[in-house]
């Protein structure tokens, strides 16, 4: 489909070169069409002729009514026909090669690129999230482990006494425990 579109494309802006170049070699070569009048059926000759500098308002007119009407009307494609003069018993002969066009590129079609690159942005962002949503998680089940082990220690004893001098160089009983029972890892 992206194809024929890209066909139909081709085929417009080739109507239009053609169109255009026609314009310009009418108006420098051709004399400007008569509009249908008596003058055009029997020219009198004290009339002089427009030069081909001067456009004709009637052919301009046509001109511009054919260029809107191949915009606007398709074009279909049709393959082309076979001779009808071929015997019956020949055997049919190959079509020529076609040309070879180059494959495509990515860069040809800026629309999927950016559909991939926004693709790709996304499942960044998502799997980001996730991450982060993952390491929340880890940190809430750290912090239950260590508050569990809190609530075990005993303030009286050797090691909650230690643990009671430890902690008063962090901002909180918890955070001291974290860092003494899972210490960061050594780079």
């Amino acid at each position: 489909m992206e194809n024929s579109q890209n066909l139909e494309s081709s085929l417009s802006n080739e109507r239009a070169a053609f169109l255009a170049e026609l314009r310009a070699l009418d108006e420098s070569v051709a004399p400007a069409i008569p509009a249908a009048s008596e003058e055009a059926i029997a020219p009198n000759p004290s009339t002089p002729k427009p030069s081909p500098a001067e456009p004709d308002a009637a052919r301009e007119s046509f001109l511009k009514q054919l260029e809107t009407l191949d915009r606007t009307t398709p074009t279909p494609i049709t393959p082309p026909n076979t001779p009808p003069n071929t015997p019956p018993n020949t055997p049919p002969t190959a079509p020529p090669p076609a040309p070879e066009r180059p494959s495509p590129r990515a860069t040809d079609y800026p629309i999927p690129s950016l559909i991939e690159q926004l693709s790709l942005y996304a499942k960044e962002k998502l799997e980001a999230r996730a991450q982060l949503r993952q390491q929340k998680q880890q940190r809430i089940d750290l912090e239950a482990k260590v508050q569990t082990w809190l609530e075990a220690l005993d303030p009286l004893s050797d090691d909650g006494f230690w643990f009671e001098q430890f902690a008063q160089n962090y901002g909180s009983r918890l955070e001291a425990a974290i860092a003494f029972l899972y210490p960061p890892a050594k780079s």
